[in-house]
């Protein structure tokens, strides 16, 4: 039996140029204030896309500090919360409560989502998905095969060890991973020599590794997408983002 959803979201997605997947193997790496920060770049040359399919913790739109909803049109069309940046959450169906979703459940979820969604001719859609090798990534994995992954990390080791397996995973999968994304969480991090074979043996996993410089209280930025190209600590990730993308 046919899934016309599959149709649906083939459709829906057929005239964006680029997909790009944001994960994580682990929690509380960054993953999300990746996104926002690379939306809030790339809008000022391109129509980006944002879509947070973390079904069951959303929270991008805290990031973006946007409460606007779909309008309906030929199924749904996703708001543009600031210029040239267009956004699709779960929240705009559940109004924020809290949603259980499982197995199934979600693979639906995703699906149903996907087919009525009219994201129109943007540059790049940035799909922002939640941490660890859950159904969600695999989903896209299985029926999103345009998709780039993005894989954002600390520099912990144990967050190499669980990046591994995801490299693996998407590997097994045909699915290379492209840029693996270093987040310093600390000040100076990046000059921090690690010595570990499982960073060493990462680090040829990727075409090209591209680090997230500390920003003191980056929080206080959320929301302020035409503020973050100017961030001075920023600049070189910029100059590498503009140069990738």
């Amino acid at each position: 039996m046919i899934d016309i959803r599959l149709e649906g979201l083939r459709s829906k997605l057929g005239k964006v140029k680029r997909i790009l997947v944001i994960c994580s193997a682990k929690g509380g790496v960054g993953k999300s204030t990746l996104t926002f920060l690379l939306a809030s770049v790339l809008s000022r040359k391109y129509k980006i896309g944002v879509w947070d399919m973390d079904l069951t913790g959303p929270s991008l739109h805290l990031l973006f500090k946007t409460n606007k909803t779909f309008i309906e049109k030929d199924g749904i069309v996703p708001p543009e919360i600031y210029r040239n940046i267009f956004f699709m959450s779960i929240v705009m169906f559940s109004k924020d409560d809290a949603i259980s979703l499982r197995g199934k459940e979600i693979t639906d979820a995703i699906l149903e989502i996907s087919a009525i969604t009219n994201w129109g001719e943007i540059e790049y859609l940035l799909i922002d998905t939640p941490p660890t090798i859950t159904d969600t990534f695999l989903d896209v994995i299985r029926y999103i095969s345009e998709a780039e992954f993005l894989v954002v990390s600390t520099h912990s080791v144990l967050s190499f060890s669980t990046v591994l397996k995801m490299v693996k995973i998407l590997e097994q999968n045909q699915r290379k991973p492209r840029l693996l994304f270093l987040n310093q969480i600390f000040p100076d991090q990046k000059s921090i020599k690690i010595n570990n074979g499982s960073y060493e043996k990462l680090l040829r996993s990727f075409e090209k590794v591209v680090f997230i410089p500390f920003v003191k209280n980056i929080e206080d930025y959320y929301g302020r997408v035409d503020e973050v190209p100017k961030i001075s600590e920023l600049k070189e990730f910029i100059d590498s983002v503009y140069k990738i993308f």
